[in-house]
């Protein structure tokens, strides 16, 4: 009779789809206007969507506390940078190019996240007093009490996910678009429920249950991912001056978008099997025996 699966098992296959579909969906929109900042910003976000979500499927299955400490600070370039840039992906959406034309814009957006990877991801010595790991039935738990940087952390994540509803609201408003309007609602209602319902279980409750249930925002971080794909499918958003491609009958992409759609998720599966062996060789001296 075969063994069932491990609860931490369970999550680790859970956090692996989600960043092979969060690269998936990135790499497929990307594909369909890269000359397009907006879809370089998405293709951005859905790669720092899949940063969190594998690094967090390698802590559930880590066994030593070395590995969980090392792949826990690998999702900080994940969670550390996606809220910056969902925000300076609305900015550009809602036509904020004012704003963004000035260098100190960027470094309003960007520097608070570049604080949050130095601390939990970069620097060893502070990451390693910030993560106080234990293992449970789920993985890895961070069980430490809130820093002064955890409490950083969660400012940075309250004002930038407000402001991003805030610019998407105000959109709203300001467009006669009727498709416009349509994605900023199915956006907008698919953002704030993801990051309720993950500042919920990752930040207020974050130690409750913890020997059942990982933090599991990055799951929730997907509805809005798949809310803009269906904007992209149903509204045309992202493509040349919102124009639907014509394909062939039953073909997604056209066959040169094709190719480079299967270029980037082939460089990003190298990408990852390198960084896996990286961190499981070289930082933890483990043997490839």
């Amino acid at each position: 009779m075969a063994a069932a699966i491990a609860l931490n098992e369970i999550y680790a296959i859970a956090f692996y789809a989600a960043a092979l579909l969060s690269v998936i969906v990135g790499a497929y929109v990307y594909v369909l206007n890269s000359s397009n900042k907006l879809n370089r910003l998405f293709w951005f976000i859905s790669l720092s969507l899949g940063i969190w979500a594998f690094s967090y499927s390698m802590v559930s299955t880590s066994s030593s506390y070395g590995a969980a400490l090392v792949w826990n600070r690998a999702s900080s370039f994940g969670w550390g940078l996606i809220y910056s840039l969902l925000l300076h992906y609305f900015l550009t959406l809602s036509g904020r190019d004012k704003f963004l034309s000035h260098f100190y814009s960027y470094l309003l957006i960007y520097i608070p996240a570049l604080v949050v990877v130095y601390v939990f991801g970069i620097n060893g010595s502070i990451a390693s007093a910030e993560f106080e790991l234990v293992q449970t039935l789920a993985g890895w738990a961070n069980v430490s009490a809130d820093s002064f940087f955890d409490w950083f952390f969660y400012l940075y994540y309250v004002i930038f996910s407000l402001l991003s509803v805030l610019v998407l609201w105000a959109w709203q408003r300001k467009t006669d678009d009727k498709r416009a309007r349509k994605t900023v609602l199915i956006i907008s209602i698919s953002l704030a429920a993801s990051l309720s319902i993950g500042g919920l279980t990752d930040v207020l409750f974050r130690s409750s249950l913890q020997e059942l249930r990982p933090q599991l925002g990055v799951i929730y971080a997907l509805f809005p991912v798949f809310a803009v794909l269906y904007s992209v499918k149903k509204h045309g958003i992202m493509r040349s001056s919102y124009a639907i491609i014509d394909t062939k009958p039953g073909r997604v992409l056209a066959f040169e978008k094709r190719a480079g759609f299967y270029s980037i998720l082939a460089t990003v599966l190298i990408a990852g099997s390198c960084l896996y062996l990286l961190v499981d060789f070289l930082v933890l001296k483990n043997s490839l025996n």
